[in-house]
Formats: C-alpha cells, sequence, structure tokens
C-alpha cells in the first residue's frame, strides 16, 4: 500500500504536463489575486466613478455634440 502510493506521489512529481498546469495556475494566480484586491478595496470609489460617468453619458445625449 505504502509503495503504491510512493509510486504515485512520484509519477505525479515527475510528471512535466502536470507541472505545467501547476506553473499556468500559479502564474494567473499571481496576476489576478492583486486586480481582485484592488476591486475590493476601491469598489465604493470605482462605483462611484463609474456612476458618475453614466450620469455624464446619459444627460450628455440630450444635448447635441457641438452645444457642449
Amino acid at each position: 500500500m505504502l509503495r503504491r502510493s510512493r509510486k504515485a506521489v512520484n509519477a505525479f512529481i515527475e510528471n512535466d504536463h502536470g507541472k505545467m498546469s501547476v506553473e499556468m495556475i500559479l502564474l494567473l494566480a499571481v496576476i489576478a489575486l492583486p486586480i481582485i484586491i484592488a476591486l475590493i478595496a476601491f469598489r465604493d470609489k470605482i462605483g462611484k466613478w463609474f456612476g458618475a460617468r453614466d450620469k455624464e453619458i446619459e444627460g450628455g445625449a440630450e444635448t447635441p455634440v457641438g452645444n457642449r
């Protein structure tokens, strides 16, 4: 039983395809986590900024482009 599990662990460690998959997942996590943390930390400011832009667009749609 122990020998079989040891072989399975060694096969997993030596598998280059699995290694590449794990490295890609870790790379994506390193890129995505700071972005997600920033979005969560500044969600109120981001929401207000997008809300202000939305109001500008809605208000500006009624006036012609040349009259601004």
